[in-house]
């Protein structure tokens, strides 16, 4: 069997690259799909919130979740409570964080910088 060229290589490569911007761009299209209608399936919410199920799970149990209701033996969350629980979120992790520490950190990459130098004996 021959080696593949380099150029044949590049082409798999190139090919593969474009299946997975091509399987992203689904995903968002169904995502927003998702989120225009009024009422999110239960089996829906892990590709709305892009989290896995088990996540969706553990913070509906631990109350941390938009409200649930059911319709027959389906349940849903309303796409205006996810919204909410959304923006409540978003909010929250404004709210808890740091103030801004840009000059620290410009500092601390000078100085890691200077080591990767070789520190201030080469300066």
């Amino acid at each position: 069997m021959t080696d593949l060229s380099d150029l044949e290589r590049l082409q798999i490569e190139l090919d593969a690259a474009i299946k997975q911007a091509q399987l992203e761009l689904l995903l968002a299209q169904i995502r927003a799909a998702v989120w225009e209608l009024p009422l999110i399936p239960r089996e829906d919410e892990p590709t709305a919130f892009n989290l896995p199920r088990s996540t969706c799970d553990q913070l509906q149990a631990e109350g941390d979740w938009p409200p649930q209701f059911y319709l027959g033996r389906r349940a849903y969350i309303r796409t205006r409570d996810a919204l909410e629980y959304v923006d409540r979120k978003a909010q929250a992790a404004i709210a808890e964080a740091p103030p801004d520490d840009a000059p620290r950190l410009r500092r601390k990459r000078a100085a890691n910088a200077g080591l990767r130098r070789g520190g201030d004996d080469e300066r």
